[in-house]
């Protein structure tokens, strides 16, 4: 999979970001990165990003059906109760929004840009919970890999205190999301 030589800058106001994680991955990616498009994943260095470990996600592009996730923090598994690793991410969406979703990976990954999401959880007799995440591409291993995104999530604000149950997936809504500008742009949302 051939890259183009350099990106332009990131933009000066990289992510909209209100969670200490998504801000610190982003400006990790963007120092690793330099002038590439995209940080190549053979180079994610987790030994500087240790604070975030437990809220970063990995997952592949295999196909339109199939986006393998490859590695998911402890974090993942304490907000949603079971192990996302080995799971498919485009499946764990609602139906309804699984195509959208692809199509956001798919423009994120080919532009190169980020994505910022916000999502809420709604449920009777709970505390609203607010969850964030940036989403940026990255090179594969190899020339025919998959291409590969980086996740990083974190609730906004923490959990809600004395809180234990676990975030239904089916129950987030996402309220918000945005292209990220790392330099190349951001395509037509």
């Amino acid at each position: 999979m051939a890259e183009p030589a350099a990106a332009p800058a990131a933009s000066e106001n990289a992510g909209p970001f209100l969670t200490a994680v998504c801000r610190s991955v982003l400006a990790y990616y963007l120092a690793a990165r330099g002038a590439r498009p995209m940080l190549p994943h053979a180079e994610l260095d987790p030994g500087r990003l240790v604070h975030a470990l437990p809220h970063l996600l990995l997952f592949e592009m295999n196909s339109p059906e199939m986006q393998r996730i490859r590695l998911a923090g402890t974090a993942f598994r304490t907000w949603f109760g079971f192990e996302l690793t080995g799971r498919n991410w485009i499946s764990m969406g609602h139906p309804d929004e699984r195509a959208v979703r692809q199509r956001r990976v798919d423009a994120a990954w080919a532009q190169p840009c980020g994505i910022c999401t916000r999502m809420w959880q709604f449920r009777d007799g709970l505390p609203r919970r607010r969850l964030e995440a940036v989403t940026l591409p990255m090179a594969p291993r190899r020339d025919d890999g998959p291409p590969v995104m980086l996740v990083a999530l974190e609730e906004i604000g923490g959990a809600p205190p004395g809180l234990r149950d676990v975030i239904e997936v089916r129950e987030l809504q996402r309220v918000e999301w945005e292209y990220v500008d790392l330099g190349a742009g951001k395509p037509p949302a």
